[in-house]
């Protein structure tokens, strides 16, 4: 299994394929992107690095919402310990 990327990152947070058309045609006009959009994607892409994007974390991270913050590092050891026990 291989981890997710920054896209699927975005479906699997409820982001829909609109949302990333829509930021990728300010990146393909070479338009700057709204500050609005700007920060929320600076912090979705902290959130994917944190995690890493691993499908099992992903979802268990998703399932917590907003609030999971500070979970995750029980869920990567919580994942950790699934995959290697």
């Amino acid at each position: 299994m291989r981890s997710l990327d920054f896209e699927e990152f975005l479906w699997a947070k409820g982001y829909d394929s609109s949302f990333v058309d829509e930021i990728y045609q300010y990146l393909i006009n070479l338009k700057e992107l709204p500050p609005f959009y700007l920060k929320l994607l600076f912090d979705l892409f902290e959130e994917y690095l944190l995690i890493g994007g691993l499908p099992e974390a992903v979802f268990k991270y998703a399932m917590l919402g907003h609030g999971a913050r500070l979970s995750l590092r029980s869920i990567d050891k919580r994942c950790w310990l699934d995959q290697y026990s």
